[in-house]
């Protein structure tokens, strides 16, 4: 096959060129910059804007740098013919190996095409080059600006002026203002950069970082700091103190609880409902304690304990327990709550609560050691209860029994000194007489 080829080509030579037209050999590489090891895919394509007949080339490479693995040819010397009467182009891929430093250059080297219609054509030939580098050369080559070209916040203006080199900015807005969009663009288009689109804001301080990160890794922070204005605080006393309600409650609310709006003094405050307890829940704050508290008229603070899947209410309540528990402040959960321990096992206490995913109320018993909630009465106390009280009788059994022995001891102690006085007695009387 490949000899007729040549036949065809070497009568083609002699027909006369009577056009001018062109065919182009382009080679283009997949990457421009390669390191020691790399795999380098290089496409050749012959193209022409008449319709192809038939063409041959040689593609030469740099040897000392390059090594040739594999081509969809067979090879690089390339003797071809076109597989349609208009057919206008045609591409092979070669893949090579870089194996050296330097710059490693890929061309076509000797080249014919020629048309379908025999014609012979005027040919530009292709070249490319690769840059092979060691990873540290790669590495020491990378660029290390970092820096910002522009920073905006969409529709608004930045204190100071913006300057590259300048790492913190400032904005202060008008409450009610819940996004903004911050724009920016890098120095260098090889860095990356994070921190910049649209962004939700809180009332009050809001930080955003802006990361610029240069080629060679090297990282760059710029700070914008965004005030959004407070309302005048919305001031609630419980026991003689003040609480700030808070307007917006922005993260989720606590479980099976749904965010709602509640009408507070003719203004419209976020809240939190459970429609099984019937609770709503309002987001106070006092310096830098942000919690729950019950609203109904006036405010409790809302203690969740979490066992499980279960979450319960805690409530202050005095219960009737028996003599065996005593009152006590203990931990659950990371809360303090008023409890009622066992004496006789400190593992063990009562709480009055609720849960939360059923609102109905009962006596609970807490057990420490293996962090777990009941509802009381319990197994575990009751049998307790029995052993203790079973000691309490053997004990006073055992009592009664000693007490009778001692008294019977001290009797017969007591009959013993009165025979040996009566021995005595008779004794002496006989050596009277």
């Amino acid at each position: 096959m490949k000899k007729f080829l040549l036949l065809v080509l070497f009568f083609i030579l002699f027909i006369p060129n009577v056009h001018a037209a062109t065919a182009n050999i382009s080679v283009r590489n997949n990457r421009s910059v390669a390191v020691i090891g790399q795999v380098i895919t290089t496409t050749v394509t012959v193209s022409s804007s008449s319709n192809l007949g038939s063409w041959e080339f040689d593609l030469k490479y740099d040897s000392t740098r390059l090594t040739l693995t594999s081509s969809s040819f067979g090879g690089t010397h390339i003797v071809d013919v076109a597989s349609s009467g208009t057919q206008k182009s045609k591409s092979y891929t070669f893949t090579f190996i870089a194996k050296k430093s330097g710059t490693a250059s890929i061309y076509v080297g000797s080249s014919l095409v020629y048309a379908f219609d025999e014609t012979r054509l005027t040919v530009t030939n292709g070249s490319s080059s690769v840059k092979i580098m060691t990873q540290a050369e790669l590495e020491a080559s990378y660029s290390s600006n970092n820096y910002l070209k522009t920073l905006e916040v969409q529709n608004h203006t930045i204190t100071p002026v913006f300057n590259k080199s300048t790492l913190e900015y400032f904005l202060e807005l008008e409450n009610g203002i819940e996004t903004v969009v911050i724009k920016g663009t890098v120095d260098d288009s090889k860095s990356s950069l994070t921190g910049t689109g649209e962004v939700d804001l809180i009332t009050g301080d809001n930080l955003f970082n802006i990361v610029v990160t240069a080629q060679n890794g090297n990282i760059r922070t710029y700070k914008l700091n965004i005030s959004v204005k407070e309302l005048d605080p919305i001031l609630v006393s419980i026991n003689n103190e003040e609480y700030n309600l808070v307007r917006k409650i922005e993260d989720d609310c606590p479980t099976y609880f749904v965010k709602q709006d509640l009408e507070y003094n003719d203004e419209i405050v976020d809240s939190c409902y459970n429609e099984s307890t019937d609770f709503t829940l309002v987001l106070l704050k006092k310096d830098t304690d942000i919690n729950y508290y019950i609203y109904n008229d006036d405010y409790k603070l809302y203690k969740e304990l979490v066992f499980n899947r279960m979450i319960f209410y805690y409530i202050d309540k005095d219960l009737k327990v028996g003599k065996n528990f005593i009152e006590k402040e203990i931990e659950i959960n990371g809360s303090f709550i008023n409890a009622y321990t066992y004496k006789y096992d400190n593992n063990y206490s009562l709480f009055y609560g609720m849960n939360i995913e059923t609102g109905e109320e009962n006596i609970y018993l807490y057990d420490k050691l293996e962090d777990t909630i009941q509802r009381y009465f319990d197994s575990e106390i009751i049998k307790k209860d029995n052993i203790i009280n079973k000691y309490f009788i053997l004990l006073i059994v055992l009592s009664i029994i000693s007490s009778i022995l001692v008294g019977i001891s001290v009797f017969m102690l007591i009959q013993s000194k009165k025979i040996k006085k009566n021995i005595t007695k008779i004794k002496e009387s006989r050596q009277k007489s």
